[in-house]
């Protein structure tokens, strides 16, 4: 008798002050985890107001009153204790299994087929002993009164089941993850999810596609980013049949590996296809580093496409019409003719090239070319040698070059009338600066040897074009280690433009002083 009051003293003691130290521990835990936006929040959130309570419930029952342990009571107070254990411990699996990215090092990533087997596991153990342990009801006595029933229930969850095996046989052999491209039969996607029962693709229009795991385990899956991040995307175009292939080749080749997306490593193949009645088709094979979306390819094969058309444009490559107008090249020579007027029209028109004689203009007039080039492209690449001196007569470029952050740093704009890719006064001396499209440019590109013929016939020419050398130099040096430059003015000639960069100069060479 004397040993059941200490025991009852003893106990009521440790329910007294032991319950409220820990709730008071549980809230300064809860506070300071909130505080962190850590995950294991919402478990101590459930061990204070789920568990802690039932499990002084529980004790107080049997340790205070005495409550025998196969009362009703008592069974379901347990049961209720094991269902808060049930649901902290479901709250702690989703703090430390993910299936997404790990915000904190303790969280272990897994597929999310093994997150919800765990979490089924914990409920079936749990239920398990609910129902044997707590509630001493023998399982084998219920499945054999099934009998036949569990065969019926078991042929119903056929399927169910299959899809469940095959999704363990994927989850171990892993033939797909969260952000792989896959193709499945027709089907073509990324794959977002994947479960017990299925697996879901985001196609390339949006669309979400539900594949059951026992549909995948009898289909053969292309993987396309799984081991190689390179995907190979081939495109098909036609040329006129004058035109030869190893010049088309080459040019495709060039804005191929200008094109931003494609990699230079294995290099763009270009390959002859075939030869129909008015055309020469080819084919350009490409690789793009990183493939996630179709959205990517979309966006490579658009850019490819649209430079091809400014290549061809530069470089006279026809592309295919018709037969029956495929033979009318008069037009062709017209063509020549008027963008021989256009030009000279146009040289006559800069005042810097006022001081030039009229046999020296059409000495120019007949040597240069109008070429095109689209949003985004770099008529001159820093670092490279430029292969002509350009005129602007419609658009605008912006001259630039990388400083020492890897950042581009704009130094000025080019409008109509300006000019640029005068280092080519400098035999192979790559040019310090870059020179990219902003809005489709129309230029008339002059020819090295037209440029140095005029050096050395026009002193003054070759001065001018000296000076702007050193000013354009000293302007990519000084903009290398700095990470502004004041603006120009937007409305100049372009005679005045040369004015206002030789004042930019020597406001950036001040400022790096």
């Amino acid at each position: 008798m004397l040993l059941m009051e200490q025991s009852v003293i003893f106990w009521g003691l440790v329910l007294m002050l032991g319950i409220p130290l820990v709730t008071i521990v549980l809230g300064e835990g809860i506070e300071r985890l909130s505080r962190q936006r850590n995950p294991l929040t919402s478990t101590l959130i459930y061990t204070r107001g789920l568990f802690l309570p039932l499990l002084a419930a529980l004790l107080v029952g049997e340790k205070l009153f005495h409550l025998p342990p196969r009362t009703f009571l008592f069974r379901s107070i347990e049961t209720l204790l094991w269902c808060a254990i049930a649901y902290t411990l479901l709250s702690l699996l989703n703090a430390w299994l993910t299936s997404e990215a790990k915000q904190f090092s303790w969280q272990v990533q897994v597929p999310n087929l093994l997150f919800q087997s765990s979490r089924v596991f914990v409920i079936l153990c749990i239920i398990a002993y609910l129902v044997t342990g707590v509630w001493q009801i023998n399982l084998s006595e219920v499945f054999t009164a099934l009998g036949i029933g569990s065969l019926v229930i078991a042929l119903a969850l056929q399927d169910t089941l299959s899809n469940l095996v095959s999704g363990f046989l994927l989850l171990f052999e892993a033939p797909l993850s969260i952000g792989d491209w896959v193709k499945i039969k027709d089907q073509e996607g990324e794959v977002i999810e994947i479960n017990w029962r299925a697996v879901r693709l985001k196609t390339d229009e949006r669309d979400i596609v539900v594949i059951p795991n026992g549909v995948l385990g009898q289909e053969v899956i292309y993987n396309y980013t799984m081991t190689d991040p390179l995907h190979e995307e081939t495109v098909t175009i036609s040329f006129s049949r004058e035109n030869p292939p190893n010049q088309v080749k080459q040019a495709l080749r060039q804005v191929a590996m200008a094109t931003p997306g494609i990699v230079l490593q294995p290099e763009p193949e270009i390959r002859t296809k075939a030869y129909s009645d008015f055309a020469i088709t080819y084919e350009v094979s490409i690789y793009i580093q990183a493939l996630q979306t179709v959205e990517a390819i979309e966006r490579v094969r658009d850019e490819l496409l649209t430079r091809i058309y400014y290549a061809a444009q530069r470089g006279n490559l026809s592309l295919p019409y018709p037969t029956q107008i495929h033979y009318q090249f008069a037009g062709h020579t017209l063509q020549q003719a008027n963008s021989y007027e256009k030009i000279l029209d146009f040289l006559r028109s800069l005042t810097y090239f006022t001081f030039f004689s009229s046999e020296t203009m059409q000495f120019i007039a007949q040597h240069s070319a109008l070429q095109t080039y689209g949003v985004g492209e770099l008529v001159i690449r820093s670092g490279e040698v430029a292969n002509g001196f350009y005129l602007i007569q419609e658009g605008s470029a912006r001259v630039s070059v990388v400083n020492l952050q890897g950042r581009e740093q704009e130094l000025v704009r080019l409008l109509p009338m300006d000019f640029f890719g005068e280092t080519v006064l400098l035999p192979n001396e790559p040019s310090p600066i870059s020179v990219g499209v902003i809005t489709d440019v129309q230029a008339i590109a002059i020819p090295p040897h037209v440029i140095m013929n005029l050096a050395q016939t026009y002193p003054r020419f070759a001065s001018e074009m000296n000076r702007l050398i050193e000013t354009r130099r000293e302007a990519a040096r000084v903009a290398s280690v700095n990470q502004m430059t004041p603006a120009l003015p937007e409305k100049e000639t372009a005679s005045e433009r040369l004015e206002t960069y030789a004042a930019l100069m020597q406001y950036l060479i001040k400022k790096a002083v």
